[in-house]
């Protein structure tokens, strides 16, 4: 069997675009919820006012694949509460 550019062949069979998926059998924990009062930081805030914007971050075992199939350990997504 040779294998050029992605591609095998063996006789008249054919290998092309090959995707190998694993799936998780373990679902990720929790391992820290911190609230802030600053995007950037990671000091967590005690108290905050009225109207003010507070940051809820949520770091997990492991990477998480939200529903816009993005993955990494930048993820944000804003949730208004009223």
């Amino acid at each position: 069997m040779t294998t050029k550019k992605g591609r095998g062949k063996c006789g008249s069979a054919k290998i092309q675009n090959v995707s190998i998926a694993f799936k998780d059998e373990t679902a990720p924990k929790i391992k820290r919820i911190t609230i802030t009062s600053d995007k950037n930081s990671d000091t967590p805030a005690l108290y905050f006012k009225e109207g003010q914007t507070i940051y809820v971050k949520v770091k997990f075992s492991e990477y998480v694949r939200l529903a816009d199939n993005s993955a990494g350990s930048t993820q944000s997504k804003n949730i208004r509460i009223n």
